[in-house]
């Protein structure tokens, strides 16, 4: 990679001041907008640009950093001209860089740390780890420190994490709080937080049957979705914000008149945040923090499965979480090429472990494979859904094939598409343990 700080030394030659508005990397990425004469970027304390001598250089130093897997596998392009061009600013001002050493920190970067806090999550319990990603409450201040103390940060890590939390204690009051690491960079490094978040819900979703004792019910739309603060409502935190006279913002008064009476019709959406820790026991929260990390074929599409499975638990029409929850079955009786109705109907029914239950169960999946297609190609599928007892039950079906999977899991755990097929081939033929007669059989 010498070459490469090479060319950005001669890129940083042809830096100018400009009296143009200044732009992101992320159009900098656009090679119309690199042969613009518009063309600038942030400096400390003016707009910049490169000088039509330079920018060969520059879009060569780039062009080899982009085709290097190393790379492209942590930052998205965007992202790569920003941090570039924010190093050429500051060398721009006598902050001289190593430029060999920060193409090498480029290729290897450090791991990032994502915190942000949560909406719709209760947590009472101490702070606990799901592989990357860990959750805790923050009440106060030494609060804050102390679970800094935990994550092993950098000295000037620790001091912009109380800062952060500071302000969020400012702001809310206390709050729950997630956290994780990742190699990869940018916009990236929010992305992998977020799919590990939406992955933590989805599989505490689908891997827990007492939901119901806990007060959360399927179907029942999307209002009490746990997400990121501010990208999510928190409805609880607003209402008590709001005290009295705006709490009305957080529910529909609607006057309806019909032919026998007039009523207004009050409707609250409930506020109640998911009481995470709670629903994570011991045993599931070992596995399914082994699930968010494991790279085998089943861990896989388990984590899949558990986001359709919530998109299909939050939603309020039937017919989308039909289709979802649809989604997440197939997600995990599937590979990553299509296959026929028919393959996952068969493997759908290969599950159960009593041999002769297994073609009530392949019939069960024909009729939820026969409501998924009515929804998808814009069919009735209400009588359908009735028919199989609603969009709950197939959240079931998903529920017990992800048990199911577990359970097969512990047998093997293929690595692969390829060997996750092979397992299916095994099960068929009686090679691999997993029939079992009926409990009532002698």
């Amino acid at each position: 990679m010498n070459d490469v700080a090479e060319k950005l030394q001669t890129a940083l030659a042809a830096v100018r001041t400009s009296t143009d508005s200044a732009l992101a990397g992320w159009a900098w990425a656009e090679p119309s907008y690199r042969a613009s004469p518009v063309r600038a970027f942030l400096g400390e304390s003016a707009p910049l640009t490169i000088a039509d001598e330079g920018m060969p250089a520059m879009e060569s130093a780039m062009g080899t950093l982009l085709r290097d897997q190393r790379v492209t596998r942590n930052w998205r392009e965007e992202d790569l001209w920003t941090a570039v061009l924010s190093l050429l600013a500051a060398a721009s001002v006598g902050h001289a860089p190593d430029f060999a050493e920060a193409v090498e920190r480029i290729v290897k970067p450090r791991p990032v740390r994502i915190a942000a806090a949560l909406a719709n999550v209760a947590w009472t319990s101490e702070p606990s780890a799901f592989g990357s990603l860990a959750i805790a409450k923050v009440q106060d201040e030494a609060g804050a420190r102390q679970l800094a103390a935990s994550l092993s940060l950098t000295d000037s890590a620790e001091t912009a994490f109380v800062s952060y939390a500071q302000q969020l204690l400012r702001e809310f009051g206390d709050f729950v709080l997630a956290t994780s690491t990742t190699p990869r960079q940018g916009q990236l490094a929010m992305e992998d937080f977020e799919r590990t978040l939406e992955d933590l819900i989805g599989l505490s979703l689908m891997l827990s049957g007492d939901l119901a004792d806990y007060g959360i019910f399927s179907l029942r739309g999307a209002t009490n979705r746990p997400g990121i603060r501010g990208t999510t409502l928190d409805r609880s935190a607003v209402s008590t914000l709001l005290a009295t006279s705006g709490a009305g913002e957080l529910a529909d008064r609607v006057l309806t008149i019909t032919g026998w009476s007039a009523g207004n019709n009050f409707r609250w959406h409930s506020a109640d945040p998911l009481p995470l820790d709670r629903i994570l026991s011991a045993d599931r929260c070992s596995r399914i923090g082994d699930l968010l990390v494991a790279p085998d074929a089943i861990a896989q599409r388990l984590r899949v499965a558990g986001r359709w499975y919530a998109r299909a638990f939050w939603a309020e029409a039937q017919d989308d979480a039909a289709l979802a929850v649809s989604v997440a079955l197939d997600s995990m009786l599937t590979g990553k090429d299509a296959v026929p109705g028919a393959v996952s109907k068969g493997r759908f029914a290969l599950l159960e472990r009593d041999p002769a239950a297994r073609a009530a169960r392949f019939d069960r999946y024909e009729e939820v494979y026969r409501v998924r297609s009515a929804v998808a190609h814009g069919g009735d599928a209400s009588r359908g859904l009735a028919r199989i007892g609603g969009a709950r039950s197939i959240l079931e079906d998903a529920q017990w094939v992800a048990m199911q999977l577990l359970e097969l899991r512990e047998i093997s755990a293929p690595d692969d598409d390829k060997q996750f097929r092979e397992l299916w081939s095994a099960i068929q033929w009686g090679t691999v343990s997993w029939a079992h007669p009926p409990s009532s059989s002698i």
